[in-house]
């Protein structure tokens, strides 16, 4: 009322209509305040109050962090008459916080711990025993899916192995030359190069294994591979050794199994475990 311009502060508010706040008009007082009638003015709460009626920590409305209710402490005998306060005193020590998400408070005695029924045993008696069962199956299903597998995959080496012997197919007419086209081409990535065998006219041989792109197997191999720093000539040699093996079948002969063109041709035939042959025949 009686304003000298547009606003609700006091330089321009000779007087409130409803309530005054510090320095400024209001309709109504906040929530940490409370409205004293007698002088029209809006007093703030206790620190303890969330809402409040007066200026004390008894006159709170919810509190914001613990209740001590009034006359013997039990919420249910004297709701509304409690105090705010920011730690439990010693004469109402222990800290409860109800399940039904209401206020906590300070209590005399401690929370009472939940005893379950003979019904809510067996239950939960039961509930653990199915899902320990569950597991156990699961983890026996595992154990299983991956023996399979692991079966599955010898059993793919040596269908591998026996393809790439030919041992799976009758052998053909000596008269009838071997398909060159049929020779694999494969890529350095499939290779795992292991120790030296031995030494060859144009490069070393290596123990490793090949592990077919696409394919679930691992397939013991010798791998020989061209010395570096070698000539067109000797490269063209190395490659017509490679033909010249694709070229022949015979159980006595090693079968080549596949080429690698990289910077370093790769031959990659069987693998013998026993060794060189000429060795095998001077020591035994």
């Amino acid at each position: 009322q009686k304003c000298t311009g547009y606003g609700f502060h006091e330089q321009i508010c000779q007087e409130c209509v409803a309530y005054k706040r510090g320095e400024q008009c209001e309709d109504e007082c906040p929530l940490d305040h409370y409205a004293d009638e007698a002088t029209q003015e809006c007093v703030p709460c206790s620190l303890e109050c969330r809402g409040c009626r007066g200026p004390d920590n008894s006159h709170c409305i919810a509190c914001r962090n613990f209740k001590i209710y009034l006359n013997d402490g039990v919420p249910a005998n004297n709701i509304t008459a409690f105090n705010c306060t920011a730690t439990c005193p010693p004469d109402v020590p222990h800290k409860i916080f109800p399940e039904d998400d209401g206020e906590p408070y300070c209590s005399h005695e401690p929370a009472k711990q939940y005893k379950y029924s003979s019904n809510e045993k067996t239950s939960a008696i039961l509930l653990g025993a199915v899902v320990c069962v569950l597991i156990v199956m699961v983890f026996l299903m595992t154990l299983v899916y991956q023996w399979r597998k692991r079966t599955k995959a010898k059993e793919d080496a040596v269908k591998m192995t026996m393809v790439l012997q030919g041992l799976d197919e009758p052998l053909r007419p000596t008269n009838v030359k071997p398909n060159l086209a049929k020779l694999r081409i494969i890529k350095e990535a499939e290779m795992r190069r292991g120790g030296v065998l031995g030494y060859g006219a144009f490069g070393t041989v290596y123990k490793g294994v090949w592990v077919p792109e696409g394919e679930n197997v691992k397939i013991p191999v010798a791998i020989k591979v061209l010395r570096e720093r070698t000539g067109a000539n000797t490269s063209k040699e190395f490659l017509e050794e490679a033909y010249i093996m694709a070229s022949v079948e015979h159980p006595n002969l090693l079968q080549l199994l596949a080429v690698c063109m990289t910077s370093q041709m790769m031959l990659v035939t069987q693998l013998m475990p026993l060794g060189c042959l000429l060795d095998y025949v001077r020591n035994n």
